[in-house]
């Protein structure tokens, strides 16, 4: 233990005078950096990582990617009031703020809707289920809007209905889990391991199969809709598409039976394949929409949330 806290020690102190650059970088994924602020996510034991700062240069102080919207607290009567949850996907980047599908949604919902964007890079359903218990039943939601892939992520297997509660302090495991997440040496691990696998680094994010689901094949996504139903919040899952650059093509990593039964679901994937527009057209890269598959996304959003029963 000894060796290994002194090679650590020497390693990290080395790299922080070579590279002192990436004192404020906390993820290595060069598409994060370039669309969020440099000051970047903080360590969170609940949640893995959140916001370092906010406002900042992007998201408002509730953390939604918005300039124009106030969020008033309690709600107003007469508003109804949904929040998207995702991946980068959902925030948007390469995109104005009212580009996002998310603002695509809020308009295309009418006055009586406000649609806001609670997401963050990177976020797979085990953060946006927590996220939600945690901070979301402040802002009265009507319905939550949840734009993940299906089994990404482990099941959590300590839930509870009611919100997570607030800490007021790090245990010294997780003070010691927030230096090893912040440190330059797992930066920099992240970013080699994104320069010699493009398309694989993120297995270090990932769990094994068997960690996916649940002994009845349930996974964070029936959580979720528990959770919502449990407080009279109605849910949609929006598919997840991609363009599967390999072989020039729409994929669609929302396959029939990966979301809960009965679950509503907007057709993110077939209505882009309709759209007859190719995957230059629609994605910047393999996860990331242009405008013209945002505008999609957004219509078939405000679509399902007027479909909604009243």
């Amino acid at each position: 233990m000894v060796v290994f806290f002194g090679f650590f020690g020497l390693l990290e102190g080395s790299l922080q005078l070579v590279l002192p650059a990436v004192a404020s970088k906390t993820m290595a994924n060069h598409d994060v950096e370039v669309h969020i602020n440099a000051d970047g996510f903080v360590y969170d034991p609940d949640l893995f990582w959140y916001w370092q700062l906010l406002p900042n240069s992007m998201q408002d102080e509730h953390g939604f990617r918005t300039h124009k919207s106030e969020v008033p607290i309690p709600k107003p009567d007469g508003l109804k009031r949904a929040i998207t949850f995702g991946d980068s996907q959902t925030l948007g980047p390469g995109l104005a703020w009212d580009k996002t599908w998310p603002e695509v949604a809020n308009r295309g919902a009418g006055d009586g809707w406000q649609v806001l964007n609670a997401a963050v890079p990177g976020y797979r359903s085990l953060n946006v289920y927590r996220l939600l218990r945690k901070k979301m039943l402040a802002y009265q939601p009507d319905a939550i809007i949840v734009d993940c892939m299906p089994f990404d992520s482990p099941r959590e297997e300590f839930h509870k209905m009611a919100a997570l509660p607030e800490r007021r302090s790090l245990t010294l495991t997780e003070r010691f889990q927030a230096v090893i997440w912040e440190s330059y040496t797992w930066f920099m691990l992240r970013r080699g391991l994104e320069i010699l696998m493009p398309r694989k680094y993120r297995w270090l994010d990932e769990a094994s199969k068997n960690q996916l689901e649940s002994q009845d094949g349930a996974g964070n996504h029936d959580l979720i809709l528990q959770w919502a139903d449990h407080h009279g919040i109605a849910t949609l899952f929006t598919e997840y598409p991609v363009w599967d650059e390999e072989n020039d093509r729409l994929r669609c990593f929302t396959l029939p039976g990966d979301l809960p039964a009965g679950a509503i679901v907007v057709p993110v994937c077939d209505t882009l394949a309709a759209s007859g527009l190719s995957m230059e057209e629609l994605f910047f890269d393999s996860n990331h929409l242009r405008q013209p598959g945002a505008e999609m996304m957004g219509a078939a959003v405000a679509e399902a949330l007027l479909a909604l029963p009243q």
